[in-house]
Parts: structure tokens; sequence; C-alpha cells
């Protein structure tokens, strides 16, 4: 499925072509081509690898074979642009950037929602000091399965609650607030060891705190929100493919110099007023002198797999064998996270 959508996204990238697709079988493979107009169709990934007129391979096969499949690349002298999570531990992403660096050659995790235009106006808001200081990030990803997980083949390929979905809000706090300096843990696990639904804290050495959740067994917002001293930023649904932010700023804390107002001090202390307060809180805000929200809307052109493609070309065309906006040090940082929560777990 993500193949077919990264095919598509790719068709919105000049000066790029699909030529070559490899699968486990040549059916699958010749299937794939009528369906994409590509030109050579493999049945094994190893006659893939062979083909001198491919520049960089697009993984996409379940996670397990991520190392394998990355490491067959590289040797063979091939960029790559691999799907999250970009291995299965740790020690595996070790391996697969090592070799990379040692021949010099691209190598980039497919989190695609690092590339959306949306996340550079996040940046640019938060530098801006829009909030004020950032205190928390929270974001959470979760759909509810009729099938469920049913055997530790599913934790095998990466389709526990955690690498398949939980590494999306877990990446944007890494965007936001950094590597952690203390990770804390909680999770649902069936009765066939598979993880089914989630929740870790990350803190931060300045108290800053990191909140994600992720689920098989329920939908949850799927949004992200980023709380600062002066305000928030909500992040809207889809996380993995956002285009829309919701900026509001507290009562009274446009300028923190300012104590709150009479009128606020009197809502906090009656708890009639406040009742009053939450249930119309449009309407004492004008009159409190609240600001309005804004709302912040960046659209994305195709179906927006092509902005990570349009990164990795544009990193090849420079001469870069790694991305600044998903550096591999970041996404090793973020697998040894990951590390972390499962080894609580045990």
């Amino acid at each position: 499925m993500i193949s077919h959508h990264f095919a598509e996204g790719l068709r919105n990238v000049p000066g790029v072509q699909l030529l070559a697709v490899g699968s486990r079988s040549s059916v699958k493979a010749e299937e794939f081509a009528r369906q994409f107009s590509v030109l050579r169709a493999y049945g094994s990934f190893e006659e893939l690898v062979r083909d001198k007129d491919v520049d960089v391979i697009y993984i996409a096969t379940p996670s397990q074979f991520h190392k394998e499949h990355c490491l067959l690349c590289l040797e063979a002298g091939k960029a790559v642009l691999c799907e999250k999570p970009f291995t299965h531990d740790a020690g595996q992403a070790e391996e697969v950037i090592s070799l990379a660096r040692k021949k010099e050659l691209f190598c980039m995790e497919a989190m695609w929602m690092r590339f959306l235009p949306i996340m550079g106006k996040l940046q640019k808001l938060l530098a801006d000091n829009t909030i004020g200081d950032v205190r928390m990030v929270m974001a959470d990803l979760g759909f509810a399965s009729s099938c469920g997980l049913k055997g530790t083949q599913d934790y095998d390929r990466g389709k526990g609650a955690l690498l398949d979905l939980g590494v999306y809000p877990l990446s944007l706090v890494f965007f936001l607030l950094g590597k952690p300096v203390q990770v804390l843990s909680q999770v649902s696990i069936n009765a066939v060891g598979v993880d089914e639904q989630l929740a870790a804290i990350m803190r931060y050495p300045g108290g800053e705190l990191g909140i994600i959740s992720a689920s098989k067994l329920a939908s949850l917002s799927g949004e992200g929100l980023i709380v600062g001293t002066r305000g928030q930023i909500r992040i809207h649904a889809p996380l993995y493919r956002p285009h829309k932010l919701t900026i509001s700023l507290s009562p009274n804390l446009g300028d923190s110099s300012k104590p709150p107002s009479s009128w606020l001090m009197r809502i906090r202390r009656n708890s009639i007023l406040r009742a009053m307060y939450f249930r119309f809180e449009d309407i004492f805000g004008l009159v409190l002198g609240k600001r309005d929200q804004k709302i912040v809307v960046e659209p994305f052109e195709g179906n927006g797999y092509n902005y990570e493609i349009g990164e990795v070309v544009r990193c090849l065309r420079e001469g870069h064998c790694e991305s600044q906006v998903m550096s591999l040090d970041e996404t090793l940082n973020i697998m040894k996270t990951l590390d972390v929560i499962r080894h609580q777990w045990r």
C-alpha cells in the first residue's frame, strides 16, 4: 500500500523517473510495473540492485527486512530511502548507518511527515516565540482494528502499536524537543505478546515533557498539541500528513508582564462563574480581551509523499549523503528511544 502511495507521489516530482521495481516474485513486480508504467520489473531484490541505471532505491518491505535490504542496496552502491520504522532496533540501525557513511552513500528514513510544508511553518511560529517557551508536546495516533493482532509474527513485522504507529508521535516530539533524558512507559500486550496500545512520557533537561500514545485497539485523535507559556498550537489530524494548525493564546498571557484582570480573578474564585466561563468561553473571551484563535493552513501538492522525494533528489544533486531535516543521527536516537520503551515492558 505504501509503495503505491509513494509511486503516486513520485509523479509530482519533476526530473525523476520511476525506472524499476523489485519484488519477491516476477508476478508481483510485473503487476506493479503495469499499474505505474514502470519500465523494468524484477522478480528479486538482488536483480533490482544490479540495475546500473538505478540511482536510489525506496525500501517499503516489512520492517523486519529493512536492515537486510538497506545493506543489500548500499553494498551495490545505491542510495537508500527506507520506510519507517528505519529498522527493527537501534543495533540494526547502527549497522546500516555505518555502512552508508563508510561508502559515502545517501541514506534517509522516509518519515514523510517531516517534509510537509506545514512543518516549516510550525518551526517558524515557534522560532518567533508565538506561544512562548514550549513546555509540553503531546501527540497520539491510533486506529480501531476489527481483526486485531493475531500472532507474534505481527511484532516481528513491526505491526505492533509502537513501531507501526507510535513512531509518528515520537518523531514529532524529537522534531520539537530533541532527545530526552528520561523515558517512562506503560503498555497493553495481548496474549501472544504483541503491543496493542501504549503511552510514554519523555523528560527533557529544562523540565519539558513529551507525551505520546498509540493504539491498535481504539481510534485516537491523531493530533499533536504544543503547549507554551503563552498559548498552544494544535496540529490537526492526521498527524502523519498534517496541513492545518490552530494557534490559541491564553487570556492575559499575550503580555506576560500584565497581571490577570479583576474579571478573570472573580471567575477563578467563583465556581458558578467559572463553570459559565468554560461553557461560554468564546463569548467571555471577547469580553475579557482574549485573542481570537488563528488558523494556519498550508496545503500540499500531490499526496504529500512528493516532498520527501524532493528532499532526496535535492540531496543527491547537491552531493549530500544525509538530510539535515531527517538526519541519520536523529533516526538512530529515535530507534534507541524505541528500544528503551520496549525494554521497560520486559
